[in-house]
């Protein structure tokens, strides 16, 4: 993972899927090695309280795993937008997260964007269910980017990071493994759907499946 131990305070993007959940622990474990005191948050924006209900899984768990973590608060909210006022999710959730980090004075957000092992042939045949999510996967396959400034309707300017960017689907799960983490690749929801039965067809679900022989 990319360095950010010169950061006082980060939020973490908790999702509940494994790609932010192995970013926490990667945060934890770099911080732990150099006894760093970095003030560690995390944020959950869902729709369905499976979703939450992984996220808080994760939290705790890494939480147990590395006890000496300057842990603090694990944020969460309802992320249902308004389709007439936002163009997407993000934009919605960019606004939402704002509120809680002027609160807290957090000026760094760390999210677990990676590469998709996905062909464009697989992705195209999920475009007509989830066209941004393809439209976004396959912008990602050539180019991410690690490091965006944002300024919120509230006018609380933050920073969003990547640094797992680099890396993709496959180096995520081979890092559970190694790590010997595989409860976060089970405990953790992919699925578009936010639910814990996968719908078997987005493509998380697809990959998951590809990757590990199962959903």
């Amino acid at each position: 993972m990319h360095k950010l131990t010169h950061l006082d305070k980060v939020l973490v993007s908790l999702s509940g899927g494994i790609d932010s959940a192995v970013l926490l622990y990667m945060l934890a474990k770099q911080n732990d090695t150099i006894n760093c005191r970095t003030e560690v948050y995390a944020i959950t924006g869902h729709r369905k309280p499976d979703t939450l209900s992984a996220a808080k899984y994760v939290w705790g768990f890494v939480q147990n795993k590395f006890p000496n973590i300057n842990w603090k608060t694990h944020f969460d909210y309802d992320n249902y937008y308004d389709k007439s006022y936002y163009s997407h999710r993000g934009a919605a959730d960019h606004e939402h997260r704002s509120i809680f980090m002027e609160e807290h004075n957090l000026k760094d957000v760390l999210h677990g964007r990676v590469r998709t092992n996905l062909t464009e042939e697989q992705l195209k045949k999920c475009e007509a269910r989830h066209p941004q999510a393809v439209s976004k996967l396959l912008l990602n396959r050539n180019v991410v980017e690690t490091k965006k400034t944002y300024m919120p309707e509230n006018k609380w300017e933050y920073t969003i990071h990547r640094p797992i960017a680099h890396l993709n689907k496959i180096n995520i799960i081979n890092y559970a493994k190694k790590n010997n983490i595989q409860e976060l690749l089970t405990e953790t929801i992919s699925c578009y759907s936010q639910l814990k039965t996968p719908c078997k067809q987005c493509p998380s679900c697809i990959e998951k499946m590809e990757i590990l022989g199962h959903h």
